[in-house]
């Protein structure tokens, strides 16, 4: 199951649910606060004392929130993380409602264009953008083409290149016994 763009106000994939240590089972953000709000001390103070905030990592790991995860990773209070996943589940929702103000703002502009498209009887060319291939991948293809020609003719490049590498490593060799020989004749 896949999380939805705004993944803060989506649930969490069926594995990956948190298990509250009295036994509840919380999907989202939203039962996260309803259980906070009513659960105990003792089972709020077990999942922040023992090894690091649960509901911090969680909501790291689920929804990829990371500044919530880090603002709630050090309360201690009940109520301070309520009030800090509040916060954050409003501004995620003000996200959402201006991104969808935006769609429809969008959408408007395109019915607009095809209302005066259709009134003057002129057809304007799509708003699609048309994909362009780029450089490297006709260059790459075109490499590749002359190299099947290549051969094909018999001739290839990689033999001479081949043996300049032989050749350097030969004379890098030479060089190092040369230098060994220097040394001991000092001696």
């Amino acid at each position: 199951m896949k999380l939805s763009k705004n993944k803060l106000l989506s649930n969490a994939p069926s594995d990956r649910v948190f298990w509250i240590c009295d036994g509840r089972i919380i999907k989202n953000v939203f039962e996260l606060l309803n259980a906070l709000a009513t659960m105990r001390d003792e089972t709020y103070e077990y999942h922040i004392k023992r090894g690091g905030n649960d509901f911090a990592r969680w909501i790291y790991d689920v929804f990829g929130a990371k500044k919530l995860a880090s603002r709630l990773q050090n309360v201690k209070q009940r109520e301070r993380a309520i009030k800090i996943i509040k916060k954050a589940v409003e501004e995620a929702k003000e996200k959402k409602v201006l991104d969808k103000t935006r769609r429809l703002k969008e959408k408007d502009r395109r019915d607009k264009r095809i209302a005066a498209e259709i009134a003057s009887g002129y057809t304007i060319k799509p708003w699609k953008k048309k994909k362009k291939k780029s450089k490297k991948i006709k260059t790459k293809k075109a490499r590749m083409k002359k190299a099947k020609s290549r051969r094909a003719k018999g001739k290839t490049r990689g033999l001479k290149s081949h043996n300049k590498t032989k050749k350097s490593k030969g004379r890098a060799k030479k060089k190092s016994k040369t230098f060994k020989q220097k040394k001991k004749s000092r001696r």
